[in-house]
């Protein structure tokens, strides 16, 4: 078999001093790193408002709990203080000299 000659197309080679093509690749990165400080700003913006949003929501459940804590203890005392009362008071009556023993 006889070696054939291929003949291919001429490949362009890109000179070393092309402008335009370097221009291309400067504006490439110049806007490419526009985009990747947009997304890192907006990225942090997203962190701080959740963490604003966490921030609220904790002093909103700090704030019920010392709700219920405060109405748990006007309850207790309104039950406390009639029944102390009647303890108090219960050997001022007929028979309270005589007390007996459970």
């Amino acid at each position: 078999m006889r070696n054939k000659e291929v003949n291919h197309a001429p490949v362009a080679e890109v000179a070393p001093n092309d402008d335009f093509g370097l221009k291309v690749r400067r504006l490439v990165v110049a806007l490419s790193a526009y985009v990747l400080a947009a997304l890192f700003a907006q990225r942090r913006e997203s962190a701080e408002h959740l963490t604003q949003s966490n921030m609220m929501l904790q002093r909103e459940r700090d704030n019920r709990l010392i709700n219920a804590q405060a109405i748990t203890a006007t309850i207790a005392h309104e039950v406390k203080q009639p029944l102390a009362a009647i303890v108090t008071n219960g050997g001022a009556g007929p028979g309270g000299e005589r007390r007996r023993s459970w």
